[in-house]
């Protein structure tokens, strides 16, 4: 394969691992919402935004309920 997407579940991160020319590995970052991921390998982009779409990141107790402060 000439490419890998890693995708946080916990918080607005990706890393993307794709293959140059020379064979070597090339890590690209992205950590913000506005983003958008491109694929080396085939003709493919997508907001980060829409990837993390249904994603609640707000930390929750065993019961359901929000931490207090």
């Amino acid at each position: 394969f000439k490419e890998y997407i890693l995708i946080d579940q916990y918080s607005y991160h990706i890393e993307q691992f794709a293959k140059n020319s020379n064979g070597k590995w090339v890590l690209t970052e992205y950590d913000l919402e506005d983003s958008i991921l491109t694929l080396e390998s085939v003709e493919f982009q997508i907001p980060m935004i829409e990837i993390y779409e249904r994603i609640n990141f707000e930390v929750k107790d065993e019961e359901g309920n929000e931490p207090t402060t």
